[in-house]
C-alpha cells in the first residue's frame, strides 16, 4: 500500500467545491482545507505510486477550480 498527501492550491472561491470534489475521489481517506500556501491536504492511499500519480492527474487535477498539485509520497525510514 502506498501513501501520498496531496498539497493543492485552488482558483479564489473554489475551495468548497474542489474539498468536495476531492474527498469523492476513491483512495482518498482524509482531506481538509487549510491555511498557508496550499488550500486543502488530503491523504490518499493506494496500491502503488503508480496508482496515485495516475489518479491525482486523472480525477484530482480535473476538478474544476485547481490550480495545481504537490505530491509527497511517505517514505518508510
Amino acid at each position: 500500500m502506498a501513501i501520498a498527501y496531496v498539497l493543492t492550491t485552488v482558483e479564489p472561491g473554489f475551495v468548497k467545491t474542489v474539498l468536495d470534489g476531492i474527498r469523492n475521489v476513491p483512495g482518498v481517506v482524509d482531506a481538509n482545507a487549510v491555511t498557508g500556501p496550499y488550500d486543502i491536504i488530503a491523504k490518499v492511499e493506494k496500491e502503488n505510486a503508480d496508482a496515485i500519480g495516475k489518479s491525482v492527474v486523472a480525477e484530482i487535477q480535473t476538478i474544476e477550480g485547481v490550480e495545481r498539485t504537490l505530491t509527497a509520497l511517505v517514505v518508510e525510514l
